[in-house]
């Protein structure tokens, strides 16, 4: 996804932003299973989307819940950026 002209500001392009970046996590991390992006709210002084997501850890027998949160900034150059 080019994240260019991305405005985190702009609640109409929340859901899309969530599917890409499941779709990122899916390509970079295939043990993860049932993979949920919750867009939180967007950060008006850092500029940033505050994103909580839940998945599946599959390793051999054991099935585990993880957790864990990403920000999703807007750099001064106008592209998206992420932090976890």
């Amino acid at each position: 996804e080019d994240f260019s002209n991305f405005d985190p500001s702009n609640q109409q392009t929340w859901p899309k932003t969530a599917r890409a970046i499941v779709t990122a996590i899916q390509a970079a991390e295939p043990r993860l299973q049932n993979i949920h992006v919750k867009i939180k709210g967007y950060n008006t002084s850092l500029q940033s989307l505050e994103i909580a997501v839940s998945a599946f850890l599959k390793e051999r027998k054991l099935l585990k819940e993880i957790h864990f949160s990403l920000e999703l900034f807007r750099n001064s150059q106008g592209s998206g950026q992420a932090a976890a």
